[in-house]
């Protein structure tokens, strides 16, 4: 196969003869593109530059690029972040490239905070490192505006379920919601063990990478206000009324809540008014649609998810070892974490930022 350039034109062709052509605007943005792709196409890959056969492959340098007709290297910056252009309303962020690691991440501001986000928290956060967990980068913070802006793990292929509060939503098949939901469980497993605690865990924190991997995501900041028109139906009784924050069995009860409204189409507990919800949350017992097609192993899961007493809700080791879910399905790493943090970490963990 070859990938050449000939004057504005940048072509491929494969073995069979088959040519894609591409014309480009200019020799430089030839160039750039040429630098690109001949890092991706395999080494055997015949590569020209104006009949020149090159004997190495150019160094891509993602500042000479261009994204949507602008210089990538006079975007404007946020640390050492690059802001290419708003995703799209189901992230609610920024697409930003990073030139040091040259990777993309996504960038997203949270304004009108009570407080500064805690610091050990933050410095914990920027050193998880699991399949299932988004990696969280970075943290600023703008102390005159009072706004968080992070930055995280880029998810190409964006949340996992289209959930829309307030109408009949799709609900998805058993063995879907299953193989989801095993991921976001190996996640949380591993979370608890540092420990962490999600303590906001909903349907726009749960992503799928471009590898396919679900990951969770949303550990920075919790407050996001542009979510609170979903927290609250994901909110475990407890936290809702103030009697304990964001906690581990918390979490599990999140978690079912997602399960529920993924495999039925609609939240647990959800009534005409917020206070009717609530009651329902606190008497712990959960009413299933008539004509659902779901198992009676993973109804009994969600029953002992959503209890209204956190002590009797199962943990995420549990739920992984116990009679519930299928372990022929499961596969893949289901491992304990441990992050150590030093004085210098801490100190380190928020960077300052004017937005």
């Amino acid at each position: 196969s070859k990938l050449f350039s000939e004057g504005r034109e940048l072509s491929f062709e494969d073995n069979a003869g088959r040519r894609i052509v591409f014309q480009l605007s200019s020799s430089e943005e030839i160039r750039v593109w040429l630098t690109g792709l001949s890092s991706l196409v395999p080494k055997k890959c015949r590569v020209k530059m104006d009949d020149q056969v090159l004997t190495s492959r150019l160094t891509y340098n993602p500042l000479m690029d261009s994204w949507r007709g602008s210089v990538v290297s006079k975007g404007r910056r946020v640390g050492n972040y690059i802001i290419l252009g708003e995703l799209g309303e189901q992230d609610r962020g920024y697409l930003v490239l990073s030139p040091v690691e040259k990777s993309f991440f996504m960038m997203k501001a949270v304004k009108g905070l009570i407080s500064k986000p805690d610091a050990e928290r933050v410095a914990i956060l920027r050193k998880l490192l699991h399949p299932h967990v988004v990696l969280h980068k970075e943290l600023f913070w703008d102390e005159k505006k009072r706004v968080a802006v992070f930055a995280e793990e880029y998810m190409s292929r964006g949340l996992v379920y289209d959930y829309r509060p307030g109408t009949q939503m799709r609900a998805l098949p058993e063995e879907v919601v299953l193989e989801i939901m095993y991921d976001v469980m190996r996640g949380l497993y591993y979370l608890h063990s540092v420990p962490v605690a999600h303590g906001s865990l909903r349907p726009d924190c749960i992503y799928r990478s471009g590898d396919g991997n679900v990951k969770i995501g949303g550990l920075f900041v919790s407050e996001d206000r542009d979510s609170a028109s979903q927290a609250f139906d994901f909110t475990a009784p407890e936290v809702e009324s103030g009697i304990s924050g964001g906690s581990q069995a918390g979490d599990a009860w999140s978690f079912g809540a997602i399960m529920y409204t993924m495999l039925f189409g609609k939240e647990p507990f959800k009534e005409a008014t917020r206070e009717e919800s609530f009651r329902g949350k606190s008497t712990g017992r959960v009413r299933f649609p008539r004509d659902a097609n779901v198992s009676k192993r993973v109804r009994d899961l969600l029953e002992q998810l959503l209890k209204s007493e956190p002590g009797k809700r199962p943990s995420m080791g549990e739920v992984l070892s116990n009679r519930w879910l299928p372990h022929h399905n499961l596969t893949g790493p289901i491992r304990p974490g441990k992050v150590e943090i030093s004085q210098d970490d801490v100190e380190k963990a928020i960077s300052r930022v004017h937005w």
